[in-house]
């Protein structure tokens, strides 16, 4: 069983009935209408990584496609269940971190949940901040828990806390059929239509809705992981990986180039998941999430 890293937080829930603005940026893929094959198995598009989709070998899926939805024609069932890879029970996440230009007030979508035990599902966004010299800093928040039964579809919104009066240039989205303090087999829940939403600026979010290129592999990671990024010629970069609190575990130069693959060990990490920030000079910066066995 892979477990993850727990974190609570206090937040206060809106209940969409009319009190939030319509101006919504839709989150890539957040509809979850559009599906492609990872590693034998249907994951969604634009750069949203699974539990099917890094190979733990569940059955029956715990992170599949499913056309009982709120919104168009797909939304996304997370349900725990066995995996051969991590030897048992396991939770079903899905995982998106993207680079966004404003500051977002909350973050809205659609769920239903079939959910029993002492665990919660739960959707969470966190917002960052990237600073020479410093690193990347986690400035906001937001954190909702599903319990119990919701036979329909219910939207609402989940506001943001912020730290800092900075304005955010990465956001990692992360939605999970239990939270593996108490999982139990079979905890299902639906997510539809995720959106960022914002009250004070009556604008839109910007966000970049292409695919993350960065390719990690083995995932989950035992001792040592490779990166492959696809340019054309040698390029300096550094990989910086932090915890979900922000903290900078460690950061290492790197040189790539599109045929080769950079070599990074971890093994002196405590098992957990962890955010690594991707800088490729000239190119740009990527996030995603490491999970460490």
């Amino acid at each position: 069983m892979i477990r993850k890293h727990t974190y609570v937080l206090s937040t206060a829930v809106l209940l969409l009935a009319g009190s939030i603005s319509t101006n919504a940026q839709v989150i890539p893929n957040g509809g979850f209408e559009d599906w492609q094959t990872v590693a034998g198995n249907e994951s969604p598009k634009n750069g949203w990584a699974t539990t099917d989709g890094i190979g733990l070998k569940c059955s029956p899926l715990s992170a599949g496609k499913s056309t009982d939805k709120a919104v168009g024609n797909n939304a996304i069932l997370l349900q725990t269940t066995n995996c051969t890879l991590t030897g048992g029970l396991q939770e079903a996440w899905a995982l998106l971190s993207f680079p966004i230009s404003k500051k977002p007030d909350s973050i809205s979508f659609y769920y239903k949940s079939d959910h029993s035990g002492n665990d919660t599902g739960y959707v969470t966004v966190d917002l960052y901040k990237y600073t020479a010299g410093t690193g990347s800093k986690k400035i906001g928040n937001a954190s909702y828990n599903i319990k119990g039964v919701q036979s329909t579809y219910k939207r609402i919104a989940i506001p943001i806390t912020y730290t800092s009066a900075d304005i955010p240039d990465t956001a990692v989205v992360e939605i999970g059929s239990d939270r593996m303090m108490a999982p139990k087999m079979g905890n299902k829940v639906w997510i539809d239509e995720l959106k960022f939403t914002s009250k004070s600026t009556g604008t839109a979010i910007a966000i970049n809705a292409g695919r993350n290129p960065i390719v990690i592999y083995p995932q989950p990671v035992r001792d040592k992981f490779s990166i492959k990024y696809p340019v054309l010629h040698s390029t300096n970069a550094s990989i910086t990986i932090q915890d979900f609190s922000g903290r900078t575990i460690m950061k290492k130069e790197v040189l790539i180039d599109g045929s080769n693959k950079e070599e990074i060990d971890i093994s002196q990490l405590s098992t957990g998941i962890y955010l690594y920030l991707l800088e490729v000079e000239g190119e740009g910066k990527y996030t995603g999430k490491i999970e460490k066995l």
